[in-house]
């Protein structure tokens, strides 16, 4: 079976794939690259935001929802990424003080690749996968005028992260609620993250 992305005249590379899933890249009729996901019907292009326009980004493989590669950014430097639930993820190899990491391969929870260090030399790693991006935590306070809370970003599901409420002077402290459901009662507390 031939597969080349029928929306551009470029070419079309294959680097990875999950069942009917396959990821790669592709350069369009301006010579720029692009990751893509082809689920066997549809092309969905998979353009890390910090990557460089030019450069692009390189997808290199692919397990169950999870999408590894990597990236040049405005600066010449490669960073390697996951990308998981709709969110990217930067992966820099702890001893990556050298021009970058590449995430080359991932099956199950273990990712593959390489790095260079910054004298040049170059070293494999296997890693396993411990961050899936996709749980959103949105902390206001309500009235907004009553006080302040900390404790929002973007977390792995299944974990559990740390909220404060501090209300202004005048004020008292009720609860931490979801959708009317009450989840805490204190003004510092853990909440556990699932998918919605």
């Amino acid at each position: 079976m031939r597969l080349d992305n029928g929306n551009y005249g470029g070419q079309t590379w294959l680097t990875g794939i999950s069942g009917s899933n396959v990821v790669g890249y592709y350069d369009d009729d301006d010579d720029t690259l692009h990751g893509f996901l082809f689920n066997g019907t549809n092309y969905m292009t998979l353009d890390e935001p910090n990557a460089d326009t030019y450069y692009g980004t390189y997808p290199s493989g692919i397990s169950g929802s999870n999408i590894v590669g990597w990236y040049e950014d405005f600066n010449e430097k490669v960073h390697g990424f996951l990308y998981s639930g709709g969110n990217y993820m930067t992966l820099d190899a702890p001893s990556s003080g050298g021009s970058g990491t590449y995430v080359e391969g991932i099956c199950g929870n273990k990712m593959v690749g390489y790095f260079t260090d910054t004298n040049g030399e170059e070293h494999g790693f296997i890693a396993p996968l411990v961050y899936a991006p996709g749980c959103s935590l949105d902390v206001k306070a309500s009235p907004a005028a009553d006080g302040t809370v900390s404790g929002a970003g973007t977390f792995a599901q299944g974990t559990s992260q740390s909220v404060t409420a501090s209300p202004n002077s005048g004020y008292l402290f009720a609860d931490w609620t979801e959708n009317g459901i009450v989840l805490a009662l204190r003004p510092r507390t853990a909440l556990h993250l699932r998918a919605m």
